[in-house]
């Protein structure tokens, strides 16, 4: 396993509250029951995040196993980001059937052509949110997996929520492939911010519904 990768991978334990580590590497679902058992969670985080690499090491876990323990990290405490509302438009009004799929496929392949050093995770949430993680490189730099975007998308909405931790010209980027993925027409940030995602939700998803 890459030193970087196990690097992250403790990285990541270490923000989890102690009581909930095990919860948590449980659903993410790399490493096995039994793996589980032979963890001790009453010894101190540092202790714990560093057997639970020795486990991943002997799985030899990759960035993108790595990110989707990161990813279920930052659905269960939103409130850790700053998020910005984004809305996206249509020239009709048709109403096409959301493909998810299709949606993937073309993110990928837009935000790959403008920028090849890019790590992107997606993770399907039961309430219609896509969440899609994304970690920015350079034309001559790996991505670098502590400076993130994450991007909530209810695909039945035209609203995205954005927590950006990047160069302000990648953010163009993320926007093109938002609205090339979902066949939209263009898309502008709404004057709404906050770290409560839920509260930001409430706003639109009423506005939207009204």
């Amino acid at each position: 396993m890459d030193e970087a990768v196990a690097e992250y991978i403790r990285r990541t334990v270490l923000k989890i509250p102690r009581d909930e580590i095990k919860a948590m590497l449980q659903a993410w679902g790399f490493l096995s029951e039994a793996q589980l058992q032979t963890l001790n969670f009453h010894q101190i985080k540092d202790s714990i995040s560093r057997d639970v690499v020795q486990l991943c090491e002997e799985k030899s876990a990759d960035i993108k196993q790595a990110a989707v323990l990161d990813m279920i990290y930052n659905h269960i405490y939103p409130n850790k980001r700053m998020w910005s509302v984004y809305q996206m438009n249509k020239t009709g009004e048709e109403t096409e059937i959301f493909d998810i799929t299709d949606f993937k496929k073309k993110f990928k392949r837009r935000l790959r052509s403008a920028l090849k050093n890019v790590t992107i995770n997606f993770r399907e949430y039961e309430d219609n949110a896509i969440w899609i993680r994304i970690a920015w490189g350079t034309p001559y730099t790996k991505p670098n997996q502590y400076k993130t975007s994450y991007v909530v998308y209810h695909s039945q909405t035209p609203y995205v929520f954005i927590s950006a931790s990047i160069l302000k010209s990648n953010l163009p980027l993320l926007c093109q492939a938002l609205v090339v993925a979902s066949n939209y027409h263009d898309i502008h940030e709404m004057e709404l911010r906050s770290h409560s995602l839920d509260s930001l939700k409430d706003i639109v998803f009423k506005r939207y519904n009204q």
